[in-house]
């Protein structure tokens, strides 16, 4: 691999983070997205004490952690970590529907005491979690070290959503 020192500051240059205004434009509905989870995340834990809301800090944090900041950076590394943007609009759109009705799911069924819906949404999200693993299939060249912890954040996940599901199938059946 041959690397170049940048000439002024005499250090390697960091990854190419440069990214394409047609992926932008494949990322957008998941920021948007990502983004409202994350303002609701946050209206939902300012509402949680003055309506003595038990589930509210849970609901809050799955809002802003899941639903927002974790969907954002999956499809970041969906759309940004391959050579080529090969994935067709349809299965992005696939992507972003299993996540939010996944999480949509897991909120209700946690809410509403339904073992049923929290094993739908788990379905939902794993599938979506398989789908945006093959974006590290063919990293871009020299990205493999971000690849591989593009798959350890997903690998964390999953087994987030399996134990999450353990935990609803305990209190609830």
């Amino acid at each position: 691999m041959n690397v170049q020192m940048d000439t002024d500051s005499g250090e390697r240059p960091g990854p190419d983070l440069s990214i394409s205004a047609h992926r932008w434009r494949a990322l957008r509905p998941f920021a948007a997205v990502a983004l409202l989870a994350v303002v609701v995340g946050g209206l939902v834990a300012a509402l949680t004490g003055p309506l003595s809301w038990p589930d509210g800090s849970w609901a809050a944090a799955y809002l802003v952690l899941v639903v927002g900041v974790a969907q954002l950076v999956l499809a970041a590394g969906r759309i940004w970590l391959p050579e080529h943007l090969t994935a067709r609009r349809s299965r992005l759109w696939a992507e972003l529907a299993a996540w939010n009705l996944g999480s949509l799911a897991v909120l209700a069924g946690t809410m509403g005491e339904s073992v049923w819906a929290v094993a739908l949404g788990s379905l939902l999200l794993l599938a979506a979690l398989a789908s945006w693993a093959e974006a590290a299939r063919r990293p871009r060249h020299g990205h493999r070290t971000v690849a591989a912890g593009y798959l350890l954040f997903l690998a964390f996940l999953i087994l987030s959503v399996l134990v999450g599901t353990a935990i609803s199938v305990s209190r609830h059946a």
